[in-house]
């Protein structure tokens, strides 16, 4: 299990497993799952890619994604994406039923 931090107030405890090969590129999947320590769940579970350099950390429930040369800067990406999502999402007055349950999914997900 390795760790990475974003900022002072998110750290991820991060652990990963293989996967079957991606169908479109056969190379070997991975899939993080990534947690706010301490409190294991709810937690998030990224799909890690990458390919020509850049590796694409993706949230399999809300399609947030980041993305960095390394592990750790699409994991920090990432991050950064799903709080600014979270902010946009909270900023509306109305949402649908759907974008209401992303709302939720990430605020349970990030620190306030």
């Amino acid at each position: 299990m390795a760790t990475t931090r974003r900022g002072a107030a998110v750290t991820l405890a991060v652990r990963e497993l293989a996967l079957p090969p991606d169908g479109s590129s056969g190379a070997p999947g991975r899939l993080v799952v990534a947690f706010n320590s301490p409190n294991p769940p709810p937690f998030f579970v990224l799909r890690v890619s990458s390919a020509d350099g850049v590796v694409v950390a993706e949230d399999v429930t809300v399609a947030v994604h980041g993305s960095g040369p390394t592990d750790t800067a699409a994991l920090e990406d990432f991050l950064e994406a799903a709080r600014t999502h979270l902010d946009v999402l909270e900023s509306q007055e109305q949402l649908s039923p759907r974008l209401r349950q992303k709302r939720d999914y990430l605020r349970e997900r990030l620190p306030a």
